[in-house]
């Protein structure tokens, strides 16, 4: 695989995981922590797999993860006050095995991205996956777009202009 995937990227994956939960739907839980108590060992198993399935010839490869059985749950979580939505939960594992693949690859892609994207830019830091000075509120400030702040009734509401 081209993206050179290493140990570190699932370490990265399970530090981040423990950091932020599963995803930006669902709330923190156990899961999320054991991960985190857990990232040197999980990482390895992660690792440990990749190689397993790197090893294999391209087609066999193929089936294997074709023939692999991802498990789920489909969750109802709320948007707010007065709404849900449905968010699929998939198993710590391979929560945990994608992210890393993830990481992998994004490293490996980052330098090939125009310095203009502001959206999930990796971060050089070992503490945090995402580069916070390359961000929405970057963008805005990069192209002069200000924000200001609109009261609708009970609600206070920040909106931004281009300047």
């Amino acid at each position: 695989m081209s993206a050179n995937i290493k140990q570190d990227h699932f370490y990265r994956a399970a530090l981040e995981i423990g950091q932020s939960g599963e995803n930006d739907t669902l709330p923190y839980d156990l899961d999320a922590q054991f991960v985190k108590d857990n990232a040197g060992s999980l990482a390895t198993v992660c690792f440990d797999f990749f190689k397993s399935v790197e090893a294999k010839p391209k087609k066999q490869a193929l089936d294997f993860i074709s023939a692999l059985n991802v498990g789920s749950e489909r969750l109802l979580t709320a948007t707010g006050s007065h709404g849900f939505r449905i968010t699929t939960k998939i198993h710590p594992f391979w929560n945990l095995y994608l992210n890393g693949l993830g990481i992998g690859i994004a490293e490996a892609n980052e330098a090939r991205r125009s310095s203009r994207v502001h959206s999930y830019r990796l971060s050089r830091d070992q503490n945090s996956l995402f580069d916070s000075s390359k961000s929405w509120r970057a963008y805005k400030e990069a192209r002069g777009v200000g924000t200001f702040e609109v009261n609708f009734g009970s609600r206070l509401r920040k909106m931004a202009i281009g300047c």
